[in-house]
Order: structure tokens, then sequence, then C-alpha cells
């Protein structure tokens, strides 16, 4: 089982709140990126994005934190002691399913693998690339030096989105 499989695999409550939680957030028109339930904590992290700016604001967070206040008050299967944080996923954000993975097409990403993979000769484990538009639960497809690689998702052990933000970073005189 890769690395991929076991992070999206829920189960217990997690899974419930997840199913629970997805219609609400997705009825405010924003999409639900992520959740984990932190056991030793008793956290709830819900990860949400607006699907226009691929990203979510404060207020977006206000937003879904209110409407998931019914929920709450009324699902007797929530434990007592859950603290609920609403957040946006990040500029960095982990690529955890091959549905982030898909909404990430056209991207700058890093894929840490499992196993190498032989591009132009070399065998590359780590691969920062933009993620092509050729993204199914089976595999995913990169350019390297304009040559199109096509790896399996079950071979990805780690990938987030990692944008080269060094325009921003460098100041005009």
């Amino acid at each position: 089982m890769s690395y991929m499989e076991k992070v999206i695999a829920r189960s217990g409550l997690e899974e419930r709140f997840f199913n629970e939680s997805k219609p609400i957030i997705e009825d405010l028109g924003y999409t639900l990126f992520d959740l984990e339930y932190i056991t030793r904590s008793t956290t709830l992290r819900v990860y949400i994005m607006d699907p226009q700016t691929r990203s979510a604001v404060i207020e977006d967070c206000v937003k879904v934190d209110h409407a998931l206040n019914d929920l709450f008050e009324q699902g007797e299967w929530i434990p007592d002691d859950v603290v609920l944080e609403v957040s946006s996923p990040g500029v960095y954000r982990k690529l955890r399913s091959w549905e982030n993975l898909k909404g990430a097409c056209g991207e700058l990403v890093t894929l840490n693998l499992s196993k190498g993979v032989k591009v132009q000769g070399s065998e590359m484990k780590v691969l920062k690339q933009v993620l092509l538009e050729d993204v199914n639960e089976a595999q995913v497809e990169v350019s390297v030096n304009n040559e199109k690689v096509n790896i399996s998702f079950l071979d990805i052990k780690k990938a987030k989105v990692d944008p080269d933000l060094s325009d921003l970073m460098t100041t005009k005189s």
C-alpha cells in the first residue's frame, strides 16, 4: 500500500466527519479540500478552498465554521471535546488524493516517489515539474525536459503544490 493510499483511507470518526461536512461546505460554494481528525488532541482540521481563487481567506473559514455549528450541536456521535479548526490548505498545499492532484493540473508540484522513474537515462525519485492534464485514478503525467512521463498514483509517496514565488520575493528598485 502506498503512502497516499494510507493517507486518504478514512475510517471511523474521520470518515463520518468528512461525509457529514462535505455537503455543508459545498452548499456554501467551497470545496472540502481535505480533513484530518487528530485523536490525541481531539482536533478536527477542515481544509477548504474557494474553487475560483484556489485558496480561502479568514472570512471563508469563519462562514464554514458557523455553518458546521449545527452539525456539532446536533451530532450526538461527535465527541464533546472536539476542537474544530477551519483553514485554507495553503500555498504549499499537500496533495493527498487523486482529486487533489487533478485540481493541481497546470501547477508546479513536487512528487516524492517510492521508486525512481527513468527520464532521459537518469533515474529520478523526486520530481518538481508542472502537473499535466492527464490525471486519473491510476496515474499522473508530468513533462520533464519536454518528455512526458507517466507516474503511477501508487508510486507517489508525497506530493505538494510547490509554486515558484521567487518573482514575488524580489524587490524592484
